[in-house]
């Protein structure tokens, strides 16, 4: 693989090398097969860890989980990093005797439940890794098709997740960033967080079921852009300046592009044909059998033909009306660590 001028090559260490996983993130990018099947496992393993407890706590064999999963593509630096958010009911639903569906809310996870899931996820994914011959000893250049169908393509991914310059005369580079210096304070540990061998997982946010206006918050969010346009401005000699979220770790606030690597970056982030960047899970699922029993349906009216996804997205989210006690709890699965 290649970056620029720059040449990834195999990796040596099969968790710990960051060009191993610079690959990864490079392959996610275009191999939706790939994204479908990781998610798979994201999903059947945190639902895994509600079903026990509900079991445990409740004596219900059959529960049935909920979620709704976006697909970001996209970093702080406007970089390509194929993570997934998702928002997922802190409960399950159960059929009673009297065939009712019923929701019973479950505890907020403590920090070792979270690293036991986590655990399981990095294990599932890397066994998936070496079924597809994608392991930490493949070769890469033999596995990965894209340079030879569409080598700018290439060019711009491998590039992007190493937030380097892809075209122009410093292709390869390190892309340009504007520091402060500033004393780090002392970080404290997240709480429901988890990094095991390069793969985080974070549930620490919990919104109950009718603050409607944190759940709007949360669908915002998850379902934001790639590029804020109140934060990118022009500088003098035309190079375009983009301003952080949040600074990085070494003190940087601004990244610097190009005008010409800008588009290439943007062209990074639009999801190849067929790349679904929103997903329904569980009992939330299309096809889901006690889906039409939990989810409250619309306004029947002549406006309901114009609702946004959005909003419709943001009404199954609620589910106020099935489950009053109902917690969405937003679960936030990176593959990769952070770039900065």
């Amino acid at each position: 693989m290649r970056c620029g001028r720059r040449r990834i090559p195999p990796p040596r260490n099969p968790e710990n090398n960051p060009l191993y996983r610079y690959a990864l993130r490079y392959r996610l990018a275009y191999d939706s097969g790939l994204v479908r099947d990781v998610l798979r496992i994201f999903v059947q393993t945190v639902f895994s860890s509600l079903r026990r407890p509900a079991k445990k706590q409740y004596g219900i064999r059959k529960a049935e989980c909920g979620g709704m999963t976006f697909v970001q593509r996209f970093g702080g630096a406007i970089n390509l990093n194929v993570h997934f958010h998702s928002a997922v009911l802190d409960g399950v639903y159960h059929e009673d005797s009297d065939g009712r569906i019923r929701f019973r809310r479950l505890l907020q996870p403590t920090d070792s439940e979270i690293k036991k899931v986590t655990a399981s996820i990095v294990k599932k994914t890397q066994r998936l890794l070496e079924l597809r011959g994608l392991g930490p000893q493949a070769g890469f250049e033999e596995a990965d098709p894209l340079p030879r169908d569409q080598p700018l393509l290439a060019q711009l991914y491998s590039a992007s997740v190493q937030v380097r310059i892809a075209v122009g005369p410093g292709a390869g580079e390190r892309l340009k960033a504007v520091r402060f210096e500033f004393q780090p304070e002392g970080k404290m540990a997240a709480r429901c967080c988890a990094n095991l061998s390069g793969f985080s997982l974070h549930a620490a946010v919990r919104i109950p079921g009718k603050a409607r206006r944190q759940s709007e918050n949360l669908c915002r969010y998850v379902a934001r852009p790639a590029v804020a346009t109140e934060r990118l401005s022009r500088l003098p000699d035309g190079r375009v300046l983009y301003r952080l979220r949040h600074r990085w770790r070494d003190g940087t606030e601004y990244v610097i592009f190009d005008p010409l690597d800008l588009i290439g970056k943007l062209a990074a982030l639009v999801p190849p044909p067929r790349f679904n960047l929103v997903k329904y899970n569980g009992i939330l699922a299309p096809a889901a059998r006690w889906r039409s029993r939990i989810v409250p349906a619309g306004p029947q009216d002549e406006d309901n033909s114009r609702c946004s996804q959005f909003l419709i997205q943001s009404q199954i989210l609620h589910l106020a009306q099935a489950g009053p006690k109902s917690k969405p709890v937003q679960i936030l699965r990176i593959f990769l660590p952070n770039l900065h």
